[in-house]
């Protein structure tokens, strides 16, 4: 019964490509709570009398993780070029911040690190710190590497269409 169902999307993909789909749905899923946390906070802290900017970066990255998975999941091939693109930036936007703290927190040891979750400051340790964002940047190269390789990139591209058949001459 399943030979005869074909298989379409999220069912079709490779194990890798999958680990790939849930990675950027579970990072849009977290930026739009995050955002949604956010804005709940902020409007509630809201003074009448005075201005504040409302950040919408977790709203628009949510937004364009989702296009880019639905792109992915659609085997779109510009949607796989523009999510290594991001994931590639981004990792080197990781490492480069990862490296600049690190820097930082050894020429002011007492300066404290946290990460900010749902607008509450975590405090963390410099270990737990290192850890997790060799963690992210770890798995969105593993990420690229996938989205990379040859077997991606056939998997994305359409099969060229059929020869016609030759014809005899007499």
């Amino acid at each position: 019964m399943t030979a005869s169902t074909p298989k379409i999307g999220f069912r079709q993909f490779p194990p890798a490509l999958k680990f790939v789909a849930v990675w950027m749905g579970f990072n849009c899923i977290f930026k739009a709570v995050e955002f949604i946390f956010d804005t709940r906070a902020f409007i509630s802290e809201i003074p009448l009398n005075t201005s504040h900017i409302w950040d919408i970066g977790g709203l628009i990255s949510s937004y364009v993780l989702f296009l880019l998975l639905n792109g992915l999941i659609n085997k779109t091939n510009s949607a796989r070029i523009w999510t290594a693109i991001f994931t590639g930036l981004g990792s080197l936007v990781s490492a480069i911040f990862l490296g600049r703290v690190l820097f930082m927190i050894q020429r002011h040891p007492s300066a404290s690190l946290g990460y900010e979750i749902f607008d509450y400051d975590i405090p963390i340790t410099l270990v737990q710190f290192v850890g997790f964002n060799i963690f992210w940047i770890v798995t969105n190269l593993i990420v690229l590497y996938i989205l990379l390789r040859p077997s991606a990139k056939a998997f994305f591209t359409p099969p060229p269409p059929p020869e016609p058949p030759l014809q005899e001459t007499a």
